[in-house]
């Protein structure tokens, strides 16, 4: 049943899934996968120069929601260069995630969160950049382990749109601020209706055992699950086969990822219900600084 504007709203204001707030069955609906503009040869010469974060807030037009496509179908652009904090971490709040996790999925067997900050600043097809904060929960579905998003305030309401529609993301507006100083990282994102989380990341010098990393390597490796228009999508980036970690072992040129200690803070003081960033953190499995110029496109394709 498609959602009202006031239940629309209230899903963004909670910060969790579409689905939480009565979107998600189990039906599956036949989603053909988007068609994509061919991607340019990932060699160093087909990508520009590392650009500054502090004139790029703003807003994602995604060629897809124009008045040539009245059916807003989901037509990708491609994103270009991007850069972010990512980080694993476990929780203890078991009441409040099972709370913000939508009925059609299953707890895990532990508690598990990936959170970022991420700043696509620099786009293909005339789009503007924008940043994103995201919190995913690990859950099951149909035994299987996945990933499912509950909170992605971006800072432009274009690409909030794009989202919710074309990939079945809970994005609401918010706002974000990402100072890179290597080897020191800031990163702050508020939502719209309150909530903020603090991230700060130190890189210089810090090194992560062989175990902590292959772990990384397989969390980074579960897939992705959306629900749009109560139907169960997976998300994908194009040309994907590996984990972004051991990509950047193999193309340094390309990717550049720098292991780190992050602290991670919090504040839900003026929100009074369930919030996806009252899941805070128990233990750090491991957190990276991440600079990509591998062009990509999402894709969204049925679950069977």
């Amino acid at each position: 049943m498609p959602f009202t504007f006031r239940q629309l709203a209230l899903c963004l204001f909670i910060g969790v899934s579409l689905a939480a707030c009565g979107g998600g069955t189990n039906q599956v609906e036949e989603v053909s996968e988007p068609q994509l503009a061919p991607l340019p040869e990932t060699d160093s010469s087909s990508v520009g120069d590392h650009g500054s974060s502090d004139s790029n807030d703003g807003g994602d037009t995604d060629q897809g929601y124009t008045s040539d496509n009245p059916n807003n179908e989901h037509v990708p652009y491609r994103y270009l260069e991007n850069d972010g904090l990512f980080m694993y971490y476990e929780t203890e709040e078991e009441s409040i995630y099972r709370q913000l996790l939508p009925e059609i999925f299953d707890m895990p067997d532990r508690l598990l969160i990936f959170a970022f900050v991420n700043d696509f600043y620099k786009l293909d097809f005339d789009a503007v950049p924008y940043k994103e904060n995201a919190i995913f929960v690990l859950a099951k579905y149909q035994g299987k382990e996945v990933w499912h998003c509950i909170y992605m305030p971006v800072t432009d309401e274009h690409s909030l749109w794009a989202g919710v529609i074309g990939l079945g993301l809970p994005k609401s507006l918010g706002t974000i601020e990402f100072d890179k100083t290597p080897p020191n990282y800031n990163a702050i994102a508020y939502g719209q209706f309150g909530g903020e989380m603090r991230l700060t990341m130190d890189t210089h010098d810090v090194e992560i055992t062989q175990e902590q990393k292959q772990e990384m390597i397989a969390l980074s490796l579960i897939p992705s699950l959306n629900i749009r228009n109560g139907n169960v999508i997976e998300m994908g980036r194009t040309g994907e086969q590996a984990s972004i970690l051991e990509i950047a072992d193999s193309f340094p040129h390309l990717v550049t990822v720098n292991y780190g200690n992050i602290d991670i803070q919090t504040d839900t003081d003026t929100i009074t219900v369930a919030h996806a960033l009252d899941l805070k953190p128990s233990r750090i499995l491991g957190a990276y600084y991440l600079h990509n110029k591998i062009p990509f496109s999402l894709t969204g394709t049925s679950v069977q």
